[in-house]
């Protein structure tokens, strides 16, 4: 039985409702309440990202739930008219969760997924959450800090290998970045230049016109003489 097919049997929360309920019974235990304050931050920090991570799972559960059937026409104009459900995992900054969606397929084709582009989440393993954590810490510490920092963050290894990939792919990325950026203010400092230059060079050509008409609308001052009677 999918995701799809659970959650419309029971609540898709229900998961992350009975941690919270267990979270809240242990910490009211005789144990916890003679317990040092480093114990009950170590047992809450731990406990409360697998309570995110289960309400992450119950919301992408949800959403596969009330996935609906759509027309998909890829760029190729090939129309993907066979569906199956499909799921693919995802590792991210509160841990791995599963996200089931429907496929779209046809003949001699890549398969399409509608709800993955919805959900914006890249092809591979890694969230972009994870991603910018490699990237910010890499930036200023060793692989192997980034891979312990990780480790403690998400409950989950991620090996010393792939830490290194996604640190070269995000320098790419923000080379790329940088370069576009630098295009499009160059391209925006020449077309503000080339129209101060056009707006100038029209200032100055109908100047003297407007010199003139203020000119020709002024009173022409009366001679007085000085001479007196």
């Amino acid at each position: 039985m999918g995701a799809a097919e659970r959650v419309h049997e029971v609540d898709a929360f229900e998961a992350a409702r009975g941690h919270l309920a267990a979270m809240e019974k242990r910490l009211s235990s005789p144990e916890m309440l003679n317990a040092t304050h480093s114990e009950l931050e170590k047992y809450v920090v731990e406990q409360g990202r697998e309570l995110e991570r289960r309400l992450l799972q119950a919301h992408l559960d949800l959403r596969a739930a009330r996935e609906r059937a759509v027309d998909v026409t890829g760029a190729d104009g090939i129309r993907r008219t066979t569906m199956r459900e499909s799921q693919r995992p995802l590792l991210t900054l509160v841990g791995r969760v599963e996200v089931e969606r429907t496929a779209y397929q046809a003949h001699d084709v890549d398969g399409l997924y509608p709800a993955d582009a919805v959900l914006n989440v890249p092809p591979e393993l890694y969230s972009h959450g994870v991603r910018r954590v490699v990237a910010e810490q890499a930036a200023r510490s060793s692989f192997d800090e980034v891979v312990a920092l990780l480790e403690k963050q998400t409950g989950t290894t991620v090996p010393k290998r792939q830490v290194e990939e996604l640190s070269v792919r995000a320098r790419k990325t923000s080379r790329l970045s940088i370069a576009l950026g630098a295009r499009t203010a160059a391209f925006v400092r020449r077309a503000t230049t080339f129209s101060c230059s056009r707006s100038t060079a029209r200032a100055s050509r109908f100047a003297p016109r407007i010199f003139d008409r203020q000119r020709a609308r002024q009173p022409r001052a009366r001679h007085v003489s000085s001479r007196r009677d």
